[in-house]
């Protein structure tokens, strides 16, 4: 398997019911239609030419195409080749809910690029029912995913919620010296509880408690990503050109507009100490930290029910990753989903 094909793979598994909500949208238009294309062409013109025969496709087949190529799930692999691809299509009782997403993408690719060299193969598909058996199995999947991280979310937000909150100011002895942190905002509502706004830990041994105090109190939003983020949005939501200066890091001192940027600093500082609680738990091993900080993140993240409110600060982002996921970071999102195995473990150690 080449890189660029895993690469493709690995894109597709990261898609979202959102992403294939334009492909899944066109399912009633298909099963509405009786007729996906005509053949044309073939007469013979006054001075003896012949046209030659083609397939004029119905809008429904343009469009799926078209929308394939968009949300990309035209894998680029050896699929004339594909003998496995070949048997399933070919075998009429073949049940397509079987399948992984991966599987159904390379059909669909091997379909739309086989109709560049066989002209109506992919009228031929929708005609026999073979596209909408595809995304039905689509469809189908995404709902029991998203019933699967719903139900998982859920949990997680319950078991946080339910663990003693602080706020500033807080007490550093109440805070463990390694470990994981759960932030909630103000304002901020999923799972029927408060919703989990931002997932963060340390790399330093016995760091946790100055990691948060660089969060919270050190007004330095070069030491603090979640302070940059924060100053971001407020920036972007007052149209302040001053955002330029501060998304830049270590600029020539003659170049800063310093009692501008601690005018930002403490509003930033205000802003945080103001509407951000938070949990914590501890995990002295850095190795187990960093995973479950990443599938905690994914989880939050691949949740359709954990949607920021109308008024949340972060939908002014100016960064794209943290008004798609509602969250206060772009890094770990959408990747590995809690397991049941790292729930039991999570439970343990909460």
């Amino acid at each position: 398997m080449h890189n660029k094909e895993v690469d493709f793979e690995r894109k597709i598994n990261l898609l979202k019911r959102s992403d294939f909500k334009p492909l899944l949208d066109l399912i009633p238009e298909i099963q509405a239609t009786s007729c996906f294309g005509k053949l044309k062409g073939g007469n013979k013109d006054k001075d003896g030419s012949i046209c030659m025969p083609y397939y004029e496709e119905n809008r429904v087949v343009n469009l799926f195409r078209s929308i394939a190529y968009d949300i990309s799930i035209i894998i680029p692999f050896d699929w004339a080749k594909w003998e496995k691809g070949r048997k399933i299509v070919n075998n009429p009782y073949f049940d397509y809910q079987t399948i992984d997403r991966i599987t159904i993408c390379k059909i669909i690719t091997a379909i739309v690029r086989n109709d560049r060299f066989c002209d109506g193969a992919l009228i031929s598909a929708f005609e026999s029912g073979l596209i909408l058996k595809l995304l039905a199995s689509i469809e189908n999947q995404l709902m029991k995913e998203k019933k699967k991280v719903s139900k998982i979310c859920h949990t997680i937000h319950q078991w946080f919620n339910g663990m003693k909150k602080h706020s500033f100011p807080f007490d550093k002895q109440d805070i463990p010296k390694n470990g994981i942190y759960i932030l909630f905002e103000k304002g901020e509502f999923a799972h029927s509880t408060s919703r989990i706004v931002r997932i963060g830990t340390h790399t330093g041994k016995n760091k946790l408690p100055s990691r948060l105090k660089e969060h919270f109190v050190n007004e330095n939003k070069d030491r603090s990503i979640f302070r940059k983020n924060i100053g971001r949005a407020l920036l972007n939501k007052d149209n302040d050109p001053f955002i330029e200066q501060w998304n830049k890091k270590a600029l020539p001192p003659d170049s800063v507009d310093f009692i501008k940027q601690e005018e930002i600093e403490k509003r930033v500082t205000e802003y945080i100490q103001e509407n951000i609680s938070f949990v914590t738990f501890q995990i002295d091993d850095k190795g187990k930290r960093l995973e479950l900080e990443s599938k905690i993140i994914s989880t939050v993240s691949l949740c359709d029910e954990c949607k920021p409110s109308q008024n949340w600060l972060g939908l002014f982002s100016p960064v794209e990753k943290i008004r798609k996921s509602g969250l206060w970071l772009v890094n770990e999102l959408w990747k590995t989903l809690l397991s049941e195995d790292d729930l039991k473990e999570l439970k343990n150690i909460l």
